[in-house]
């Protein structure tokens, strides 16, 4: 008896292991979008993970790896919105946010990323007026249709 319940629990176990993985990995979406600067300069990759109803995590980063895990230490991570504006300047990436990143202590780039928190009222404005203003945006391609 004690040997079927154990290999019950196992198996329960092992069902469960295999379905979150199985979720992971069929259910996440992962949008990628490469900027490059002025005089081949070097290339940073805007990045967003979604996965289910409530987890969207949006990366700026050096590394062109899709199989991302963000990390805080190289990443600068904005989990308060899927959607960021963005200008690219000769050495600069301007990025307009509700909410800035944490700067990363080892972000190693020489592109200097610049962060501008929006309130509401701004953040509406830019939406409305991001192109007439020469600002581009990232956002997760399933909502990719503003236009």
């Amino acid at each position: 008896m004690k040997k079927i319940v154990i290999i019950v629990v196992s198996c329960v176990l092992v069902a469960l292991f295999i379905s979150c993985y199985w979720f992971n990995f069929v259910f996440t979406k992962i949008t990628i979008r490469k900027l490059s600067f002025p005089e081949g300069r070097e290339c940073l990759y805007i990045k967003n993970k979604a996965r289910g109803l409530n987890y969207s995590i949006t990366v700026i980063t050096n590394s062109s790896n899709k199989c991302f895990k963000p990390n805080e230490d190289t990443d600068y991570i904005f989990s308060a919105e899927p959607t960021l504006f963005y200008k690219i300047n000769e050495d600069s990436l301007l990025i307009y946010c509700y909410i800035k990143s944490k700067i990363p202590s080892n972000f190693n780039s020489k592109i200097n990323i610049i962060q501008k928190e929006l309130s509401n009222l701004e953040y509406i404005y830019l939406k409305n007026n991001y192109k007439a203003l020469g600002i581009n945006y990232f956002t997760p391609s399933y909502n990719d249709n503003w236009d």
